[in-house]
This record gives structure tokens, sequence and C-alpha cells, in this order.
């Protein structure tokens, strides 16, 4: 026996009067098999906890093609929690349409040689694309989100950009809708609504009101101002939660994001609209 298990020994036989070494010594040997037994089951837990976000292993993957006519570059993240290839599948879907319709002898190529001909002058246009990111990780939330910027410039004083973001989790892609509930009480036009009031505190980035709030549909409501008024609009309908479907998790809230010229002045390109866990809390599923 060791020194602890000795003492252990006496201390049983002075208070419990325990003279019969046999009891004495089954009870030590349950008492180790305890120990031992606790000791196995938190290290097992310890073992079967998955690893945080920031442990998976990223890489990054670039694409360049070029002609004389156009110019397309893309870079993207291989994630494995991406299960479904989502964000591959979007790069190479983004890529492909622009070779495509940027092709030598297709309409829009041909438009620009004959353009070239009548303007002989005319500083030569190459088309582009460029696709970059940006990652936001959330440990609090165990989640990864990308955002990416589509920019491209086809043609006058300055190019247009637009967004396009994936949000992952250990279960794979996270949808808008998995976390708020916008098909209910209007909670859709109500949280546009929130998006509006915030976007208006900042001036400097959304001086126009009126540009933001028919940005966001809300320019299209009724006298009740809830419900989607056709006639104002010229159009078919707005989907007020496609003013969520781009968006970034992280532990203090949720990131929005609009292309340029979607919801403000050209200047301001690409925007993002900030709401904290609280103010989306009455929209939580």
């Amino acid at each position: 026996m060791s020194g602890n298990q000795t003492a252990f020994k006496q201390i049983l036989q002075k208070y419990f009067k325990l003279k019969n070494k046999w009891i004495i010594t089954a009870i030590l040997v349950i008492a180790a098999s305890g120990a031992g037994i606790f000791w196995l089951g938190y290290k097992n837990e310890d073992e079967i906890k998955p690893p945080a976000i920031s442990d998976y292993s990223v890489s990054e993957k670039s694409v360049e093609e070029m002609t004389d006519f156009y110019r397309i570059t893309a870079k993207y993240p291989i994630d494995p929690l991406d299960k479904d290839g989502a964000i591959k599948e979007f790069i190479d879907y983004q890529v492909n349409q622009r070779k495509e319709d940027w092709k030598t002898g297709g309409e829009i190529h041909n438009q620009e040689k004959e353009l070239e001909e009548r303007f002989p002058d005319r500083p030569k246009m190459v088309y582009s694309m460029d696709i970059i990111y940006e990652k936001y990780v959330s440990e609090k939330m165990g989640t990864v989100s990308y955002v990416f910027t589509i920019g491209e410039y086809t043609g006058g004083a300055n190019a247009n950009a637009r967004v396009q973001s994936f949000s992952l989790n250990q279960e794979g892609q996270i949808f808008i809708e998995d976390i708020l509930d916008l098909a209910n009480n209007y909670n859709d036009v109500n949280l546009s609504k929130t998006l509006l009031d915030k976007a208006l505190s900042d001036s400097e980035r959304f001086p126009v009101a009126d540009i933001v709030e028919e940005g966001l549909g809300l320019a299209f409501l009724k006298d009740d101002d809830i419900t989607f008024d056709q006639k104002k609009c010229s159009c078919d309908g707005f989907l007020f939660a496609s003013n969520f479907q781009n968006f970034a998790i992280t532990d203090d809230g949720i990131i929005f994001f609009f292309g340029k010229y979607q919801i403000t002045i050209g200047a301001s390109g690409v925007v993002d609209i900030v709401l904290s866990w609280s103010e989306l809390a009455p929209y939580l599923k």
C-alpha cells in the first residue's frame, strides 16, 4: 500500500472501528475504481468535444481568366464546414457565366468591336470581374461567415459591386431563415424598418433617406405602413426578406450587407448595417 492508502486505512480503523483488513482493502479498491471511472469519463468527454471554429484548416484558391477583351480574377476559401461545396459552386457559376457572356464572337464582344471601328480614337475596352472576400468568425456562436464582393467593370465612369455571403457552422450552411422568423407577423417589414432607422443614424454613408427607404422596399407600403402597395412600386412585388439574405454572424449580432447603389448613393459603395442581438431578439427563432 502507498502512504495515502495506509493513512486512509488508519482513519477507517479509528472512526469506524473496522478491524477486518479485508473489508478495508475492499473499500480502498472501490474508492480507487470510482476515481478511475470518473477520470476516464472526464477524459472521454474532452476527447469528443468538437474543435473550435478557428481550429479548422482552411485553404484559399485563386482563379484567373484573361483574354484581350476581359480579365476575371477570384479568390475563395476551401473550408471543410462548407459540406455541400456551395462556395465553390457559386464561384464557378460567376466565372463561367462571365466567360460565356464576354466570349470572343459573342454578342457583347461583337458590339464592342463595332464601336471600336466607328470610334477608332476610343480607348480599348477591357471588361473585368474581380471577386474578393472577408471572413468573420464567431467562436461564441460557433460560426464562420464569408462575405464576397463581386466587382464588375463594363464601361462608364464607375464599376458596379454586389455582394454574396455564406455562413457556416459544424452542421453546414446557415440561412437567415434558420436564425430569424421573417415569415410571420410582418416581421420582415418591421425588421426592415429597424434597418432603415439604423441606416439613417449614419448620414455619411446614407445621406439620402428616400434612396434607403426605396432600396429596402419601405417606400412601397400603403398608408397602413405595413401592407405592400404594388401600384407604388410599379412592379410585381418586393420580397422584404431579401433585405437580410447577405449577412455575417458575429459575437455581438448580425451584419447585413448591400451592394453598390442598392440602398444608398454609389459613392458609399458596398455598405453594411449592424443589428445587435438585443435588437434582433424579437425576431429570433
